[in-house]
């Protein structure tokens, strides 16, 4: 699977735009449906994976903006928010394929509960907004403004019967846009109940989402929304006029740390409200959604740094990309841990942040440690992203499964010939966003780092790049196998 994050110049692939039923089943069933496309699930057909594919009409929609939804998608591995492993395009219709999110909207669990004659608990909610508050504050490091937060745009994992456990991912960012320090943005848009004041004033910035997240907290906590406006015009007047109140019998059992994160929140100078770093801070959140007690850190996590450090730089490469399509489960524990090392919750680790979580582990940290962070960090830009933390400290039998290395050989395989090819290594290494091999000679890589010398590599001599020689013969040209259900079966000599 091409994901457009490790390979853009897969996304401009004219032969692969035309052809997304050629890798993917797509089922009739609808996630949800909107006035310019639907959201349908798929599997693909390599792997058995289930995903999500959001079909959108070209005539109906602005081509360059979904191209900019899926660009920005793109950037943002984060473990709340939805990831986008690939897209295409026709002459019809753009797809975007994403990972499933079984679980459904966040605002139709909370409808069930209300309709139930139930309510969250403030743990309940607190859990729910740090997670947002965390992807947010995740989008705001990296300067991109959601412009369309609310409940229908936040996604549940999985089904959940028990909403403590309750993963949330944020959703659809046909919105979303990049910001720059001190141009204002001026597109008004978003959704009556959550948009900013300031939205509609004509001028806003990425503080419009912290507006957002309040109206959120305050109608997930109550059941209701702050504006009591029956129509769109009184609604707008009430968000323009900002005044909260907490006087419904609902938040006499509220605790005034969660009012104080609200009142934070809902105010109309944008220079006094609170920042998403500044929520997850909050008394209310701290208190009430407290870290993880039972992540583990331990020698395996640094034992797994050390050797993705050693890789070869086209082995860091093809686990980078692999990072970006592990199944959640088979990351969970990792997930876990870098959430945790995570302190400021800027989806980002630093070198110090790493010291203190194996120093709190108890652990003997590395003497060299700086110098595999340094290694880890594969786009150069000072810290380690999610991405990056997932490549380097996943466990080797995770990445050595063949499902899981098949998708990656898929990826780099463009012309889908049963083969990558050299000059397939090279278009790949030129690419803007993999970093990973700039200032190494694309020929030598190849030759001297994969072991290689024949033009192209089928996947059998890719699984034994992966795994490393055991001892086993390398077929001959004439041996290969060509087709890819053959590949798929080969028994490895190598092993």
């Amino acid at each position: 699977m091409g994901n457009i994050g490790c390979c853009v110049a897969r996304d401009h692939d004219t032969t692969r735009r035309t052809k997304v039923r050629d890798f993917y089943d797509i089922s009739a069933h609808e996630f949800g449906q909107g006035a310019f496309g639907h959201v349908c699930s798929a599997t693909e057909k390599s792997s058995g994976a289930q995903v999500a594919i959001k079909t959108a009409n070209v005539a109906l929609c602005n081509l360059t903006e979904l191209r900019r939804e899926a660009s920005i998608m793109s950037s943002l591995h984060h473990p709340h928010i939805v990831r986008l492993h690939e897209s295409f395009e026709d002459r019809v219709y753009m797809y975007m394929v994403m990972e499933v999110c079984a679980g459904g909207e966040l605002f139709e669990k909370i409808i069930e509960v209300i309709e139930k004659g139930e309510k969250h608990t403030e743990k309940v909610c607190a859990k729910l907004m740090q997670q947002i508050f965390y992807a947010i504050n995740f989008m705001h490091t990296k300067n991109i403004s959601h412009r369309d937060l609310k409940p229908e745009n936040l996604l549940l994992k999985e089904c959940v019967v028990d909403m403590d456990k309750a993963e949330i991912k944020v959703a659809d960012l046909g919105f979303a846009t990049i910001c720059q320090d001190g141009i204002p943005l001026k597109t008004k848009c978003g959704s009556p109940l959550y948009v900013a004041p300031e939205v509609l004033s004509g001028e806003y910035s990425k503080c419009c989402d912290l507006w957002s997240c309040g109206v959120i907290l305050y109608f997930i906590v109550s059941g209701a929304p702050p504006w009591k406006g029956k129509t769109v015009e009184l609604v707008l007047r009430d968000v323009l006029h900002a005044d909260i109140s907490f006087s419904d019998p609902c938040w006499e059992a509220i605790g005034n740390e969660c009012k104080e994160l609200v009142s934070g929140l809902l105010v109309r100078d944008v220079n006094q409200r609170l920042t998403a770093a500044q929520a997850l801070e909050s008394r209310w959140i701290e208190h009430k959604a407290p870290e993880s007690e039972d992540v583990h850190i331990d020698n395996f996590l640094i034992k797994n740094m050390r050797a993705f450090h050693k890789e070869n730089k086209i082995k860091q490469m093809v686990l980078h990309h692999m990072a970006t399509q592990m199944d959640h489960s088979a990351i969970d524990d990792v997930r876990n841990i870098f959430m945790a090392l995570d302190q400021d919750k800027d989806g980002h680790l630093t070198i110090e942040e790493f010291r203190n979580g194996i120093a709190s582990a108890n652990l003997a940290i590395p003497d060299e440690l700086s110098e595999i962070i340094k290694n880890i960090d594969t786009d150069n830009n000072g810290f380690v992203d999610y991405t990056e933390f997932i490549a380097a400290a996943i466990d080797t039998k995770v990445h050595l499964q063949e499902h899981v290395c098949w998708k990656a050989f898929c990826a780099f395989d463009v012309d889908h010939d049963g083969f990558i090819s050299r000059e397939e290594f090279e278009q790949l290494l030129k690419n803007d966003d993999v970093h990973l091999v700039k200032d190494t000679d694309s020929s030598l890589s190849i030759d001297s780092m994969m072991g290689f010398t024949e033009d192209k590599i089928d996947f059998k001599e890719f699984m034994l790049m992966i795994r490393g020689p055991k001892g086993g013969r390398r077929k001959s040209q004439g041996d290969r196998a060509t087709h890819h259900g053959q590949l798929l079966a080969v028994e490895y000599e190598c092993l």
